[in-house]
């Protein structure tokens, strides 16, 4: 039976043999395999500068450090959202703004976005969730009007593009995560994109203050992205992980939510450059990142062709083309279609997105909805023909289970 993991990591043949060999050169040697992957960065998606950070949540943070923005400003974003984005703008000292989520997008619901902007409304985070892209021409107009910074959430859609601008490129200011199961993985690493100039050397001057991740933090988290890697390779998980799935999912355990929440729980979030490991492990990335994008962009389209027309997906923006990062199915009972579709030999993401709203005990009922229903799979780059059929005939035969 063919079996699926709920992540995909791909790592570069000899590549540790690589980062053995770059631990004894020059510093300054070192330093130039960050710029090398800034430059290569900005390049692929088009943007006048790039600069590599320590995460995602650090590149947020230096993106509202650099416009100003004041602690206690508010920032909308989407209720129905990667939780770590709205817990940073409460640790940095920020008021997330939680606005109702589009029931056909799973995007931010543009008709509710000026119900929720007030004096201190500063920006707006859009996240293009699940790769897909969110209706950034229409919020423009919205941001212009009231005189608001547009932060494009493109942690999900690295290769996604609009009117053939990349996603993070359309707006003000973008930023990109290289870590979990992103098709570019550095192991905690992140990337700003920008177009202005002047905010761009007021990033820089102020990440320049502080240190580059520490080497043994780099090279320790990059054995485990290799552990990690190692757990989800099809031939691997197929013979071990999955039977242990099976097993722990009968006492109500997802073994890979299990990890998450462990290895969080020894992450400490700070603001840091990129060590020159994970720019050189980025910059080797960067030369195979358009295939691999492709890859699973005709994997994305191909599934979804042949689910039946019952099954909702997700509606794509015109002029879009999405990178297809993660494939949602809404489900009429998560849990029950998480059990099936697992046993079937299809491990999906039970929370990835999900609603944010507790955080501020604000309620938001379309993105509650989506949150307990709505399930992930997450394609792997080395699908074939065969196997896409497979899984569309497994999520076929479940239709009843579906939306």
């Amino acid at each position: 039976m063919h079996k699926f993991p709920k992540r995909n990591i791909i790592i570069p043949k000899k590549e540790f043999r690589s980062i053995l060999k770059i631990l004894f050169e020059p510093s300054i040697k070192k330093y130039q395999h960050v710029k090398a992957f800034e430059l290569k960065f900005k390049e692929y998606v088009k943007s006048n500068d790039a600069i590599a950070v320590s995460s995602g949540r650090a590149a947020l943070n230096l993106i509202l450090h650099g416009c100003g923005t004041s602690k206690g400003s508010e920032i909308l974003l989407c209720a129905y959202n990667f939780i770590g984005v709205p817990e940073s703008l409460i640790q940095d000292g920020y008021v997330p703004v939680f606005v109702e989520a589009d029931k056909n997008t799973y995007q931010i619901d543009i008709n509710a976005i000026e119900k929720k902007i007030t004096e201190k409304t500063k920006a707006i985070i859009v996240t293009h969730l699940f790769g897909q892209l969110s209706d950034i021409e229409t919020i423009k107009c919205i941001a212009q009007k009231h005189n608001i910074l547009i932060i494009e959430d493109a942690a999900q859609a690295l290769g996604s593009y609009y009117k053939n601008r990349f996603a993070g490129t359309i707006a003000d200011v973008g930023f990109f995560s290289f870590t979990g199961s992103k098709p570019l993985n550095t192991s905690y690493g992140g990337m700003i994109v920008t177009n202005s100039t002047a905010l761009s050397e007021s990033i820089r001057q102020n990440l320049s203050k502080n240190s580059s991740v520490k080497t043994s933090i780099a090279f320790f988290s990059r054995l485990k992205t290799y552990a990690y890697a190692l757990s989800i390779n099809r031939v691997f998980y197929s013979f071990i992980i999955y039977p242990l799935n099976i097993l722990f999912n009968k006492l109500n355990i997802d073994m890979f939510e299990f990890y998450k929440k462990i290895d969080k729980s020894f992450s400490e979030y700070s603001v840091n450059q990129l060590n020159y490991i994970q720019g050189f492990v980025g910059s080797n990335q960067i030369d195979i990142i358009s295939k691999l994008i492709a890859i699973r962009g005709t994997f994305g389209q191909k599934l979804i062709s042949k689910l039946d027309h019952s099954i909702a997906t997700q509606l794509i923006l015109d002029n879009s083309k999405p990178c297809y990062f993660m494939i949602p199915l809404k489900a009429k009972d998560k849990h029950i279609a998480y059990k099936k579709l697992l046993n079937r030999g299809i491990d999906t993401n039970f929370v990835y997105a999900q609603d944010c709203s507790y955080l501020t005990k604000s309620n938001n009922p379309v993105a509650l909805n989506l949150s307990n229903s709505i399930l992930t799979i997450n394609l792997p780059f080395n699908l074939t023909e065969e196997e896409i059929v497979h899984i569309s005939e497994v999520i076929n035969e479940m239709k009843e289970l579906f939306e």
